[in-house]
């Protein structure tokens, strides 16, 4: 396992080469980058193996100059280090494409929340304008997080019988015209987490974070990434599924649209988990945009 720390920061475009020069006194400045268009700014986005002693100077720079910084940690395994892990996050890293209530989706909400919503379960496909479906790519991603494969993935994931996967082909909102995509859908929702859990609360105030059901909102807690984790007494890993989802959710949910606080309907989302088998299926396809992350039984 690899422990990587990346930095990022903004800086004004009057001091972006006299940054420039001052980075690259530390041998920092190969990350530096100038301002993208005539509005932008220059930035900075580095990444440090643990233990470099470059970080320090460099947050020790980035202070002295008043200068707002984004750290975070990351953690990088092996294929090996993965598959002996009994549960796996599964996440996108991609700009999301429009799936926003007004385009036709449908929920039953006898289940859901009567506060927040949280908990909606989608009862119809997934309605999709045509603007932003990216032609080539063997997966993509939704605004309220959705998963999608295309055909490629679709065949190889439904040929492996992948159990507690649902994919469900989207439409075309306009004219209900079936797309070559599909939504990676959980049937099978995990029990809650362990307290054992690391680096994980709820943003809970007003506005923010229900207090009838307490799923939503929940984050992690600063740099350092998620450690999810399960109360192995309570799990059967081997009578779990290969696909299936968190009762946690993070992100908040919304009811209806809200003009005045720009807020468009939808729901807070669960953590999709995989066991290892579905990453030994994805992983042959080199999906730059998809990573996973250890879930633990304790």
């Amino acid at each position: 396992m690899r422990k990587l720390h990346h930095v990022r920061f903004n800086m004004p475009r009057e001091a972006g080469e006299r940054v420039r020069e001052a980075l690259a006194v530390i041998h920092c400045d190969q990350w530096w980058r100038p301002p993208p268009n005539e509005r932008g700014l220059p930035s900075f986005l580095g990444s440090f193996e643990s233990g470099d002693v470059r970080v320090s100077q460099l947050l020790s720079f980035i202070r002295s100059e008043g200068l707002r910084v984004t750290e975070a940690i990351t953690y990088k395994y092996s294929d090996d280090e993965l598959r002996k892990f009994p549960l796996l996050e599964l996440s996108v890293d991609r700009d999301p494409i429009a799936t926003d209530s007004d385009f036709g989706t449908t929920y039953d909400m006898s289940n859901a929340c009567s506060q927040c919503g949280t908990g909606a379960v989608q009862t119809s496909p997934l309605m999709l304008p045509l603007q932003g479906l990216p032609r080539k790519a063997k997966l993509t991603l939704g605004t309220r997080f959705e998963i999608l494969v295309g055909p490629i993935l679709h065949q190889a994931l439904v040929a492996s019988q992948v159990t507690g996967l649902e994919l469900r082909q989207a439409l075309f909102y306009r004219n209900r015209e079936p797309l070559p995509w599909w939504q990676f859908i959980s049937t099978y929702e995990m029990p809650r987490m362990s307290k054992a859990s690391k680096n994980l609360t709820r943003i809970v105030r007003p506005g923010w974070g229900c207090t009838t059901c307490n799923r939503d909102m929940h984050v992690s807690t600063g740099i350092e990434p998620l450690d999810l984790v399960y109360d192995a007494a309570g799990v059967d890993i081997g009578l779990v599924p290969d696909v299936v989802h968190t009762w946690e959710c993070w992100g908040r949910s919304v009811l209806k649209d809200d003009p005045v606080r720009q807020l468009v309907r939808g729901f807070a989302t669960p953590w999709i988990l995989v066991k290892p088998k579905v990453f030994d299926i994805l992983r042959p396809f080199k999906l730059g945009d998809l990573d996973f992350s250890p879930v633990r039984l304790a």
